[in-house]
């Protein structure tokens, strides 16, 4: 169904001189604000004299991933040492060919020996058990929700009294569902008021095929990394959407996330003193696990500026959400995002500032 969208964009001035406005929407309709005269901008505000203050929030998220145990134990009843000793747990899928390269190397853990490559000797009346983590690489779920069925058996070598034996383990089979893929989008107001809360809010979007279990972020207290005028300010956290906190930190529980979900929280701050945000980037490092580098479900972190702090949907409308975007803070917005439909639809407003731009009718309200 074609809908119409009213749009009524702000109008700042980067340098002297008129505007003229043109957009671009795709299938969709902007009807910019019309009115009579010229738009005639005067010099813009003069930015010498500020301080520059570098503000660092530092923010951990955790969630479930799949990963499977496999223990192996072996005990020597007889007389006689089992020398040699070697394990290797192998993985078959449903057409029987070998993908054990398709899932992580994790290092076993041993107990009882001290290692399984053919180095070492299991006592006569010894027990020894060997458990490897198998955590599948990307894909190997699918894309169905029922997942992929693998097998799973370990190859097992030694000598005993100079005879090498050799025996495998009966097949255990396990099911490797779908992987979430998680973008998340960070939104900052550009201006604040002294000691008017505000929101530093995110937009979590999951386009993977599989659930991404029990999110949560951590956040730790705002703290200043840079401030080289001395200017005396603070800032403060004062809460979060929903979830705990603690000393120290605010944490925002978004439970599970379905294929295709979308869920938005926030964090609210404080500053003792008014200013303007010029730039908000983040970072985003992946914890290996036992040494071995992982793919993260967390696919990509995006950061915006944007014009109205809000982060709560629209209640009488709330597909119609958007908010107005100035990615080079020459003032003018760049685009809009509608935050409920997790950014999947760019609407694009193009701005050229011309000598003049002549209004045919009066602007109203």
């Amino acid at each position: 169904m074609e809908k119409d969208l009213e749009l009524r964009v702000p109008l700042a001035h980067p340098k002297p001189g008129g505007a003229s406005v043109g957009v671009e929407c795709g299938d969709k309709k902007v009807q910019l604000p019309e009115g009579d005269g010229v738009f005639d901008f005067g010099a813009p505000e003069d930015a010498t004299g500020r301080a520059l203050v570098r503000l660092e929030i530092p923010q951990e998220a955790t969630l479930e991933r799949e990963a499977f145990e496999a223990r192996l134990t072996l005990t020597n009843p007889t007389a006689l040492a089992l020398e040699g000793i070697y394990l290797e747990l192998r993985v078959r899928n449903s057409s029987g060919v070998d993908v054990t390269h398709l899932f992580y190397p994790v290092p076993p853990v041993l107990s009882g020996i001290g290692a399984i490559e053919g180095s070492s000797s299991l006592a006569a009346g010894a027990t020894m058990a060997c458990t490897w983590t198998l955590i599948p690489r990307e894909g190997l779920g699918g894309e169905s929700p029922g997942g992929r069925l693998y097998s799973v058996y370990a190859l097992i070598s030694y000598t005993q009294g100079g005879r090498l034996i050799q025996a495998t383990t009966r097949d255990a089979h396990i099911t490797v569902k779908p992987e979430p893929a998680l973008y998340l989008y960070y939104f900052l107001p550009r201006n604040v008021k002294a000691g008017v809360p505000f929101k530093l809010g995110i937009l979590i979007e999951n386009r993977g095929f599989g659930t991404a279990h029990s999110l949560r972020i951590v956040s730790g207290l705002p703290r200043i990394v840079e401030n080289r005028a001395g200017l005396a300010i603070s800032f403060e956290m004062l809460d979060s959407s929903w979830g705990s906190s603690a000393p120290g930190t605010f944490t925002v529980e978004f439970g599970d996330i379905a294929p295709g979900e979308i869920r938005i929280g926030y964090w609210i701050l404080r500053c003792d003193l008014p200013g303007t945000f010029t730039s908000f980037t983040a970072q985003m490092t992946h914890r290996a696990f036992r040494g071995v580098d992982i793919h993260p479900l967390v696919r990509q972190v995006r950061t915006e500026i944007i014009a109205n702090e809000d982060m709560a949907p629209i209640e009488d409308d709330p597909a119609d959400f958007y908010v107005l975007i100035d990615s080079d803070s020459d003032g003018f917005p760049d685009y809009l995002i509608n935050l409920l439909s997790g950014n999947k639809v760019f609407y694009k407003v193009f701005f050229t500032v011309p000598d003049r731009v002549t209004v045919t009718h009066p602007y109203t309200e």
